[in-house]
């Protein structure tokens, strides 16, 4: 499942890992270091960090469809590395998250911007972290809102 594949545990040494790969050149690389540089690595935002958490959007968008809940969601699912020169593309996939959590409200959530200039490593964990949480809160509410059906109707309840 989508949710299980989300990345919410970045750190500071991740992204402290890629800035020294990277300053260290590609051709001064040991072959372990391009392995490791040809990876996906937790410490860089790349296309696959994007496409996974569409995918995930796409996903929370039509569990809450079933639910009755209609979210616009503008984010692409086909993200390129030339994507990240798009700003509004980089909006847009702010703004995917920002609608999904419009719909609920938990303290749980960390803050997501609308924008991604300045994001960190925070930042996309915040925007993945929230997304593995919008359907457990989404189906307790859900969960809520029979018990208080069943509870001030009686045979309403199925």
């Amino acid at each position: 499942m989508i949710l299980d594949r989300l990345i919410y545990d970045r750190t500071a040494a991740d992204v402290n890992r890629a800035i020294y790969l990277r300053n260290k050149g590609y051709e001064n690389l040991t072959d372990a270091e391009k392995q490791e540089w040809s990876s996906d690595l937790k410490g860089c935002l790349n296309c696959s960090d994007l496409n996974r958490v569409a995918e995930a959007c796409r996903y929370i968008n039509a569990m809450y469809r079933q639910w009755g809940y209609d979210v616009t969601i503008p984010v692409k699912t086909d993200f390129t590395m030339d994507d990240f020169q798009d700003l509004q593309l980089m909006s847009d996939y702010c703004l995917s998250v920002l609608n999904l959590m419009g719909s609920i409200k938990n303290g749980r959530m960390g803050e997501v911007p609308r924008r991604m200039t300045g994001a960190t490593h925070v930042t996309q964990n915040n925007i993945e972290r929230n997304l593995y949480l919008m359907p457990h809160v989404l189906k307790s509410v859900q969960e809520g809102m029979q018990v208080l059906k069943c509870t001030l109707g009686g045979d309403e309840f199925e």
